[in-house]
């Protein structure tokens, strides 16, 4: 299993096994204080082998790094068909308008699992806009 892009965006669109992104960032700038609700865009692009296609459980979940707390926590059981002529499965995540609220600025760790075959993590730095 691979994952090719696990991504905060302003938009994500899928179509036709295509992951089509806009405004990519790992920069959320607030005018004030945070615990601010958001609606945040998340796209992954996960190619599985033929012998990992099958029943998964993919799960997202994000955490403010200095204390632990969780922000997001997402789980979902999916079943992952090889492709036709490919031997291959993908998976394109598309999750819009996602809520968070971030209790205070600094950072958090977003993290993408597929239960027993591997994660892939970003980080996104939440402060004041200057």
């Amino acid at each position: 299993m691979k994952i090719d892009i696990f991504a905060l965006c302003d938009g994500v669109y899928c179509y036709e096994n295509k992951l089509s992104l806009i405004g990519v960032y790992d920069v959320l700038n607030f005018p004030n204080i945070a615990a601010t609700p958001v609606s945040l865009n998340i796209a992954a692009h996960i190619i599985f082998d033929e012998s990992e296609c099958g029943d998964n459980l993919i799960s997202i979940e994000a955490e403010e790094m200095e204390t632990g707390m969780k922000v997001l926590e997402l789980k979902n059981p999916l079943n992952i068909t090889p492709r036709d002529n490919i031997g291959t499965g993908l998976l394109n995540v598309s999750l819009s308008g996602v809520p968070v609220v971030f209790p205070k600025m600094g950072k958090y760790k977003f993290r993408l699992t597929v239960e027993g075959r591997g994660s892939a993590e970003l980080i996104l730095n939440v402060q004041l806009a200057s």
